[in-house]
């Protein structure tokens, strides 16, 4: 299929499209830098704070006998499988669920950004011609 010319009569300045397009390049290459830095540095910030919520989750578990609660399970499942909704409610009023989400939505909020980076490294490579 051929091209039909907008503006038939008019040619355009030898180079305009080269010059556009290597414009254009710079621009993508300057946001897929720009992106690899925000979502490297959101990665390390969320890596960085998971570190210390799951040392508070850690403890919180510690302090309201979770633990003790979920031992139970192999050294007395007979007496667990008859009481199974007493013992069901008082094992997840033993857990810290704030902190275990805090924990959980840090650690996917680490694999996202590290994800993206990885997506957009060739971006960066591709237009830079590394």
């Amino acid at each position: 299929m051929e091209r039909k010319a907008l503006f038939p009569g008019i040619k355009p300045p030898s180079g305009l499209e080269d010059k556009i397009l290597k414009k254009i390049a710079e621009q993508e290459r300057k946001t897929a830098v720009m992106r690899t830095a925000v979502f490297g540095i959101f990665g390390l910030t969320a890596a960085t704070a998971s570190v210390p919520a799951f040392i508070k989750a850690a403890d919180l578990m510690e302090q309201s006998n979770f633990l003790a609660y979920a031992s139970l399970v192999f050294s007395d499942s007979r007496i667990i499988l008859s009481n199974l909704s007493e013992f069901l409610t008082a094992i997840i009023e033993a857990m810290p669920l704030t902190e275990i989400a805090i924990v959980l939505s840090l650690i996917l909020a680490g694999l996202w950004s590290i994800a993206a980076v990885a997506k957009s490294i060739p971006a960066v490579r591709m237009v830079k011609g590394i």
